[in-house]
């Protein structure tokens, strides 16, 4: 299941990640289905909370069953300073998970046209293929985000 630390992350809540790490929870706890705080703390678009699980010792390279990154969860989700906050602690923009999704291919999926420019601005390919041969533009494009493929044009 979930422990309190997870949906706390989840929703962002400093002071109660705070009150439920100074009871001892583990901050690498995963949930069952071997998700970190620290992922759940990505969803949340909250850096402050990534950065204080990362205080507590998190580790910021942990990564899903299917290889994704904080910073292709913080690209689907369009969170800018999230994506800059990953990059600027080594992150590469090129990383691919287990079926060659990278941070372009996940924000194109799933919409996030500002989230799109930016990681083109910062250097993404949009070239790159996933492992059945999709790109950023043809992910975008079966999932009717027309604007995402009218900038990739």
């Amino acid at each position: 299941g979930y422990t309190s630390l997870h949906r706390a992350a989840e929703s962002g809540h400093v002071p109660m990640m705070k009150f439920i790490l100074e009871q001892g929870v583990n901050v690498k706890e995963p949930s069952n289905d071997n998700r970190s705080p620290l992922y759940f703390a990505t969803l949340s678009g909250n850096v402050n909370a990534v950065l204080l699980l990362l205080e507590k010792g998190a580790d910021i390279r942990c990564v899903t069953d299917s290889g994704q990154t904080l910073l292709m969860v913080a690209a689907a989700r369009g969170y800018i300073p999230m994506i800059d906050f990953f990059m600027s602690r080594g992150f590469r923009i090129d990383e691919t998970d287990l079926i060659g999704y990278n941070a372009l291919h996940f924000a194109a999926e799933d919409g996030q046209l500002k989230a799109v420019q930016h990681l083109v601005i910062r250097g993404a390919n949009i070239m790159t293929t996933i492992n059945t041969g999709a790109t950023a533009l043809s992910l975008a494009g079966e999932n009717g985000h027309s604007e995402i493929v009218t900038y990739i044009l």
